[in-house]
């Protein structure tokens, strides 16, 4: 255990104190890495993938994104695997609460990131950590499929070694990784969470939206008084590439904090106003969609915070028993036509739903069909057992009818907005069958015909075994190419050679499959020349055509079956043309 000394901690201080309000992150963290290893703080390991975990702040609190392991896994198979690339740093486990996180973590990915015992872990990831996990995945044959390293559902090993030997072996054997002692860890904590974004900002998996935001509430959240300069400066050290979306998402959260305090002044709760809850739900939606770059189809698409802001007045005043003022009167933006550029070349539709000057809905009948329900189908409120059918939709409320009782009653359209009525989904009648007499085996023909064939085959084997055609395949070759020919490597006296008939032949794949010597004979149109003649042998379920020696065979002869050659009149070929014919005409005359 190293000793941290006055020195060494003052040095630290100050370079973290320096790191943290933005400046030169990166190189800072090295110079603190290079200091730390000069006094024995950080030491070289190589570990086994199963005894790595991730950090509780790396990805600023994410941990491990499961979906990007399996795509890593997929990237590096394609383009291969290089050590040297891999950055590997590492932290001493602090306590117990660390283990339990990896655990959570793994159990909540729905088995992406296989399975983790905390138990095993000696350290945890700050940098390489997809990298440890797709490693893991690996080393422990997760089930999981792709294409390139999984067989029967499961990554295989032996299969990644194939394709990629350094892959597998460092499967196998882990990675060499620096790691950054527990001292370090205790007492200066924030370290950790520089260092994970200093590699971030270099050559690791670049960071999303949703880790830059986790990245905002942990530095908002450690300060008494917020400064959005010095918080943007912090949280954008790392250049990560969704940073233009930080003052957008300062803009936006100043709307809506305006936006609240105008409906606060009207008396508008959206805990007791359920079309300003959908109003507010809404803009807060389009704002984020807007940040995003996210295109909802069939929706407005503005080319402002503000115009958002606006719309979201607008809609507000319709349903205000109070006067509301528009501080963005004058950031009106006009729904797209349908023509023009792309972003416009789709017909659009405001988000949020305007309402009449009464607070209704302009067209009940459509508000309902977007919500799911129509007339005549049946629903049902939660946590009630009656059903419905909906008999017809008024401006401000459903007509409904209670199946038990017939009564016809009134619900409120709210009511159907806020998901208060489910839509039943009717069971599908039983299929029954009464008599299960007509599905015996011995009233099927095809269960017939299969114990028939099975019969044959029985008898076929039989025949098999009686005239020894076992022994015969070791006294014959066949010749395949360039012309069949079967000869015989062993001497028979007349009418002990017997093949028994069959029409299977060897197969290419699935095993060798067998050969009958029946089916390879050759035929001679010269009866002389046949060594082989054919005769029926009459046995209890058919008679089988077998072949059998005319005379005696000597090594080397030929064995050929006796085949007369059928020869047919050879057809009178057309005229080949008009003209051909007419000359022949001329000539006959």
């Amino acid at each position: 255990m190293s000793v941290l000394s006055p020195d060494l901690i003052a040095q630290v201080d100050s370079m973290l104190d320096q790191a943290a309000e933005g400046d030169r992150l990166v190189r800072t963290v090295q110079d603190l890495l290079q200091l730390l290893k000069q006094n024995n703080l950080v030491t070289s390991m190589r570990l086994s993938p199963m005894h790595v975990g991730v950090h509780p702040k790396n990805r600023d609190g994410a941990g491990i994104i499961a979906g990007d392991c399996l795509e890593l896994l997929e990237n590096v198979l394609s383009v291969g695997f290089v050590r040297d690339r891999i950055t590997a740093l590492a932290v001493e486990i602090t306590d117990a609460s660390v283990r339990r996180f990896n655990e959570d973590l793994v159990r909540g990915s729905g088995g992406q990131l296989g399975e983790l015992d905390g138990d095993m872990l000696k350290v945890v990831s700050l940098a390489g950590s997809h990298t440890n996990f797709m490693l893991r995945l690996l080393s422990q044959g997760a089930a999981l499929s792709t294409s390139a390293a999984s067989v029967d559902g499961r990554l295989s090993l032996e299969k990644v070694a194939r394709r990629d030997p350094e892959l597998a072996n460092a499967a196998r054997e882990g990675l060499v990784w620096d790691v950054i002692s527990r001292e370090v860890a205790t007492r200066w904590p924030q370290f950790l969470g520089l260092v994970q974004s200093a590699m971030n900002a270099t050559l690791q998996k670049q960071e999303s939206e949703m880790q830059l935001l986790h990245r905002v509430h942990r530095l908002v959240s450690a300060v008494e008084k917020v400064d959005f300069s010095s918080i943007k400066k912090q949280a954008l050290a790392s250049k990560p590439p969704c940073s233009e979306g930080l003052d957008q998402a300062k803009t936006a959260d100043s709307l809506l904090s305006q936006i609240r305090e105008k409906m606060n002044s009207a008396g508008l709760d959206p805990l007791n106003s359920p079309d300003a809850l959908h109003i507010l739900g809404m803009t807060e939606v389009n704002i984020a969609a807007k940040i995003l770059g996210v295109v909802q189809p069939q929706e407005k698409r503005y080319k402002s915070l503000h115009g958002i802001a606006h719309d979201c007045m607008v809609l507000l005043s319709k349903i205000s028993t109070q006067a509301l003022e528009n501080p963005w009167a004058d950031k009106a933006e006009e729904t797209p036509s349908g023509s023009g550029d792309a972003t416009t070349a789709q017909p659009s539709t405001v988000a949020m739903r305007e309402l009449l000057d009464d607070g209704t809905y302009g067209n009940p009948d459509e508000v309902m069909r977007e919500a799911g329900f129509e007339v005549g189908c049946t629903i049902k409120r939660k946590n009630d057992k009656d059903e419905y059918i909906i008999r017809g939709v008024k401006k401000t409320y459903v007509r409904v009818e209670n199946q038990s009782t017939g009564v016809i009653v009134k619900a409120s359209l709210e009511s159907f907005m806020s998901k208060e009525w489910t839509k039943v989904v009717a069971k599908p009648q039983p299929s029954v069958i009464a008599d299960l007499t007509l599905f015996n085996p011995d009233e099927s023909l095809d269960w017939q015909a299969h114990v028939f064939v099975g019969a044959l085959l029985q008898e076929l084997q039989g025949l098999w075994k009686t005239f020894g055609s076992s022994s015969l395949q070791g006294k014959l070759s066949l010749q395949l190419k360039p012309s069949k020919a079967l000869t015989a490597t062993a001497a028979f006296p007349k009418r002990l050679f017997f093949a028994v008939s069959s029409n299977q032949l060897p197969k290419e794949e699935g095993g060798h499959g067998f050969l009958a010597p029946y089916v390879a004979v050759p035929t001679t149109p010269d009866e002389e020349q046949a060594s082989l003649e054919e005769f029926m042998h009459k046995a209890p379920l058919a008679k089988w055509p077998l072949l059998r020696n005319k005379a005696a065979i000597s090594i080397g002869d030929s064995l050929l079956i006796y085949k007369p050659v059928s020869k047919a009149a050879a057809e009178d070929l057309e005229e080949a043309s008009p003209l051909a014919a007419k000359r022949r005409r001329l000539k006959m005359g």
